[in-house]
C-alpha cells in the first residue's frame, strides 16, 4: 500500500486518518516515526487498554479511541464502560452494534464522552436506525450508504440533541448553587446540573461559586477561611436557603438518577480532590457525577487519582493564531493532554473551530451563554450548552416518535401522527410535514409538506418536525425508520 510518510504527505485535506494498533512495537515506531513528522491529527484505536496507556504518555498529544466493538457482553452499567475509558485515557468509546440505542449512546454523551458506533450496515434501514442514535461517528466499510441518508437531510437538520446545563441551577429565577436552585432547573428540563466547590478551614467540600461569601449570602468572608458550622449558619442573599455542602448535593442525586452533576473545581488546594474523590465514593454517585476546572493542576490530579470520572477543561479564551488549522491543533493538544472535553467561552469563530474538532473526537461544551449566541450554537449541533435561563428552552422539541410500521394506500396522502417529547419531558400530538424517504422504497412524491407514494411496494420513511425557535433559527428533528 505505502509507507506511513508518503500517506500523510498525500492526505487530501478534508480526510483525517485513525490508525489501529495492536501492540508495543507498532507504538514504539511511531514515537520514532514522531520526532520527525507531525502525527498529532491522527487518532489510535486499539482494543488494548495497556497499549491506549501507553500511547497517551509516549505520544501524549495524540488522541486515543477505545474499541469495544468486539466485545461480546454489554456490561450491566453503562458507568463501567466510563471508568474502562478514561482509566485507558482517552475519550472516545468505540461500541459495537448490538449495544447502540438512543438511550445508552445519551447516557455515554452525558458524561462527557464521545461515542463513535462500529457497523458494517448493508443497507439503507440500518444505517438510518444507526444515524438515529446520535452517536458522534461511525467506523464503517459502507461509508456510502451513511451519505446517501445524510444528503436528504435538510440544514440545521440535530441527528443528537445539544445536551443543556443548568449553571448553577436556574440562578435566574432561584438564588445560585442551592439544592432549590438544581431541583428547579431538573424541573424546567435540564439535562446536566453544575455547581462550584470549595474546601472549608475544617476540610468539608461546600458548594459556593465566588471566594467570598459576600455577593450571594447576607454574610461577609472568605468561603476557605471559614469552618463548616460557619458555612451552615449563613443564608442566601433573596431568599434565605441555606448553603449546601457536597454531601447534601450529593443526596439529592441519589433520587435523580437520571440527572448528572457537573462539578467545576473552585478551589486550588491540592487536598480538594482527594476529599471529592472520598465523597463520591461515599456517597456511590461516581455513575452521576463529571468535573471541570480552569486549574489544569487539579484536573491533571482527577486524571490520575479519580479515573472513574470524566473531566472537563474549562477555557477563558480559545487560542487565537493567525489561522483556524492552528487553533484547531492546539484545541486539540489541551484536550488530549488532559484526556478531557473541551469548555469554553463563547466567541465568533467557536463553531468553524467546533466543526473542525468534534470531527477528531472532542467535544464542546460552551457556558454562560446569552440567549442569542445559545441559540446559534444550540442549532450548530454543539455537544452541550450552559445557561442561566433554562426556562426560556423548556418547551424546545427534543425527540420525535412515530409508530414503527404503516399500511397506507397508493395515490392517497399519507398522514404520519408523531409524538413530540420537549425538554420539560412534556409530551405533544403533530403530524409529520418533512420526510426522509429510503433508497429502494416505491416512486413516491412529496409536495406541500405531503407524502404520497406512487406504486405499490415496502417503504421506509423518516417522519421530521421543524422547530422554528424565532425568525432567524430552526431546526429538525426526525424519527426512526418507519415501515410502510
Amino acid at each position: 500500500i505505502g509507507d506511513l510518510k508518503s500517506l500523510l504527505e498525500n492526505r487530501p485535506q478534508n480526510k483525517i486518518f485513525a490508525f489501529n494498533i495492536s501492540d508495543v512495537r507498532t507504538l514504539d515506531a511511531l514515537k520514532n516515526f514522531a520526532q520527525q513528522d507531525d502525527l498529532s491529527d491522527i487518532t489510535l484505536i486499539s482494543k488494548d487498554e495497556n497499549i491506549l496507556l501507553q500511547a497517551h504518555q509516549n505520544l501524549p498529544a495524540l488522541r486515543t479511541a477505545l474499541d469495544l466493538s468486539q466485545s461480546k457482553k454489554r456490561p450491566e452499567n453503562l458507568a463501567e464502560l466510563v471508568s474502562q475509558t478514561t482509566a485507558a485515557y482517552s475519550k472516545i468509546i468505540i461500541l459495537p452494534a448490538q449495544w447502540l440505542d438512543k438511550s445508552s449512546v445519551s447516557y455515554l454523551q452525558r458524561r462527557l464522552m464521545t461515542v463513535w458506533a462500529k457497523h458494517n450496515v448493508t443497507d439503507h434501514v440500518q444505517a438510518a436506525q444507526v444515524l438515529m442514535t446520535g452517536v458522534n461517528g461511525i467506523l464503517s466499510q459502507n461509508s456510502n450508504i451513511y451519505a446517501d441518508i445524510l444528503k436528504q437531510f435538510p440544514k440545521n437538520t440535530l441527528l443528537r440533541q445539544p445536551l443543556i446545563i443548568g449553571h448553577r441551577g436556574v440562578p435566574s429565577l432561584e438564588d445560585e448553587n442551592t439544592i432549590e436552585s438544581a431541583a428547579h432547573a431538573v424541573m424546567l428540563g435540564a439535562d446536566i446540573i453544575e455547581n462550584d466547590i470549595y474546601l472549608t478551614k475544617d476540610q468539608h467540600l461546600v458548594v459556593m461559586h465566588d471566594n467570598t461569601v459576600n455577593r450571594t449570602t447576607k454574610g461577609t468572608g472568605k468561603i476557605e477561611e471559614m469552618t463548616l458550622a460557619e458555612v451552615q449558619q449563613l443564608r442566601t442573599t433573596h431568599k434565605n436557603y441555606h448553603v449546601p455542602t457536597l454531601a447534601e448535593y450529593f443526596t439529592w442525586l441519589k433520587n435523580n438518577k437520571k440527572i448528572v452533576l457537573m462539578i467545576e473545581i473552585k478551589s486550588s488546594q491540592p487536598t480538594l480532590v482527594q476529599a471529592l474523590n472520598a465523597e463520591i465514593k461515599k456517597y456511590n454517585v461516581a455513575d452521576q457525577v463529571v468535573t471541570t476546572s480552569f486549574s489544569r493542576e487539579q484536573i491533571q490530579q482527577v486524571k490520575t487519582k479519580m479515573n472513574q470520572v470524566s473531566a472537563g477543561i474549562l477555557v477563558g479564551s480559545l487560542p487565537n493564531a493567525a489561522n483556524k488549522s492552528a487553533n484547531v491543533k492546539q484545541v486539540l493538544a489541551d484536550a488530549q493532554k488532559y484526556v478531557a472535553s473541551y469548555h469554553p467561552s463563547y466567541r465568533a469563530d467557536l463553531v468553524k473551530i467546533f466543526n473542525e474538532a468534534q470531527q477528531r473526537g472532542v467535544s464542546f461544551w460552551p457556558w454562560n451563554l446569552n440567549d442569542t449566541t445559545f441559540k446559534q450554537l444550540y442549532v450548530a449541533g454543539l455537544n452541550g450548552v450552559t445557561t442561566n435561563d433554562i426556562q426560556k428552552y423548556s418547551n424546545w422539541i427534543v425527540d420525535v416518535q412515530a409508530n414503527a410500521q404503516m399500511n397506507v394506500k397508493v395515490g392517497q396522502v399519507i398522514a404520519i401522527p408523531l409524538n413530540l417529547k420537549a425538554q420539560n419531558g412534556a409530551m405533544l400530538k403533530a403530524q409529520a410535514t418533512h420526510f426522509v424517504v429510503l433508497k429502494g422504497s416505491p416512486n413516491y412524491k412529496v409536495e406541500n409538506g405531503q407524502l404520497t407514494f406512487i406504486d405499490k411496494g415496502t417503504a421506509y420513511v423518516l417522519a421530521g418536525d421543524q422547530y422554528q425557535i424565532d425568525a432567524q433559527n430552526t431546526y429538525y428533528l426526525y424519527s426512526q425508520p418507519i415501515k410502510m
